[in-house]
């Protein structure tokens, strides 16, 4: 049977058929979607670090449309002009930045004008203040640690020699206190300690005097004043050691003096009041340590660092035991302080002179001593402003 030409082709027609409506029209590859938002991120300095003196702050960026511009800002300000060619870096001088946490991000603006904000990095500019030695002159310190916080808010870590070391102590103790009222506090402590000693009031004004580098009585200091002014210390501190003050750091020097030789020594822990009774005792005022030095073979004694220049205004001791810091150091003797300088520090030197202070103003709350202490305080007043 002859079934002609249509029946024969109807199966390839069919195929034909088939494949085209499977098939559809050419199928063109999607292009992969273009970041509209481009990407910023600080890489310096790190979150929470500590900063002072002229530091970089550096930032990446990358947009599929090509970076025009990088903008980094400081508590919500510009910093600097914006940077248009990588690397993506600005340099902050902190100086004029006050004491606490400052927020630097950094903005991305791409070649069609999308811009973007980095995650906030928080850092922190710290005040570290040095107290110098010397003597009765030292009650300027009072009034410039106050001049220090009225001006910051807080102080973070104080470094204090001979009564620096004392009135450094009393404050990183206690600084929500009145400095003032702590320091008459504890002169009366000692006092009523001396009373129940049944000592003269000619050897309680010498005791007074003895950490501060002058006799207030006419009578001969005993050797034991300096371990009774510890005694009323410790108590005054509640025992507290140095590692355990929380709110200040705090460190003091004294001068090790054995067979061989003197060197200073760093106190960074161990019992406060000890620490403070080191770096006060002055063998020009206390018989005890005079003779003991005196001895062929004296044993290991902890005396007043005055006699050593560097540690007199211990600015550079500070830097390496608490940089980066802002370090304002108080300076009661008639010497500039001695350091190395060191970018991990900016250091603002107040000069205080007190004029004459007699040994009166150390036990009485009168005159000369508000007089020392405004000198202090108009001091640090005048290079903070």
């Amino acid at each position: 049977m002859n079934r002609g030409p249509s029946a024969r082709h109807v199966p390839l027609l069919l195929l034909i058929v088939a494949l085209t409506s499977c098939t559809g029209p050419p199928v063109i590859p999607a292009r992969p979607p273009v970041a509209l938002t481009p990407i910023v991120s600080i890489t310096a300095p790190t979150a929470g670090a500590p900063v002072a003196g002229t530091i970089t702050v550096a930032a990446t960026a990358t947009s599929d449309l090509g970076v025009a511009g990088v903008q980094f800002q400081l508590d919500g300000v510009d910093l600097d002009a914006e940077v248009s060619i990588a690397p993506y870096a600005v340099s902050w001088n902190t100086a004029p930045a006050p004491r606490g946490t400052h927020t630097l991000t950094a903005v991305v603006r791409d070649t069609a004008g999308n811009r973007a904000t980095s995650d906030p990095v928080s850092v922190t500019v710290r005040l570290c203040v040095v107290l110098s030695v010397g003597g009765r002159q030292g009650l300027a310190h009072l009034g410039a640690l106050d001049a220090a916080k009225a001006r910051a808010g807080r102080v973070d870590c104080v470094v204090g020699n001979g009564i620096g070391a004392l009135v450094g102590s009393l404050y990183a103790s206690a600084p929500d206190a009145d400095l003032r009222a702590r320091y008459w506090g504890l002169i009366s402590r000692y006092a009523e300690a001396t009373r129940s000693e049944k000592a003269s009031a000619a050897a309680l004004g010498t005791c007074v005097g003895c950490f501060v580098g002058g006799a207030i009585g006419v009578n001969a200091p005993d050797p034991l004043e300096l371990n009774r002014f510890q005694r009323v210390l410790d108590v005054y501190f509640g025992g507290l050691r140095i590692e355990d003050l929380g709110q200040v750091q705090f460190a003091t020097g004294s001068l090790r003096v054995e067979t061989d030789g003197a060197r200073v020594i760093i106190l960074t822990q161990g019992n406060l009041a000890l620490a403070v009774a080191r770096s006060i005792a002055n063998p020009l005022v206390f018989p005890g340590l005079a003779r003991a030095l005196a001895q062929p073979s004296p044993p290991p004694t902890f005396i007043d660092p005055e006699e050593d220049r560097v540690a007199a205004v211990p600015v550079q001791d500070a830097c390496a035991l608490f940089g980066p810091a802002r370090i304002l150091a108080i300076n009661v003797t008639d010497t500039a302080a001695i350091y190395s300088p060191n970018p991990a520090c900016d250091v603002i030197e107040a000069r205080v002179d007190p004029g004459h202070v007699s040994p009166r103003a150390l036990q009485v709350n009168g005159p000369e001593f508000e007089r020392a202490y405004r000198a202090g305080y108009d001091a640090v007043a005048s290079v903070t402003e």
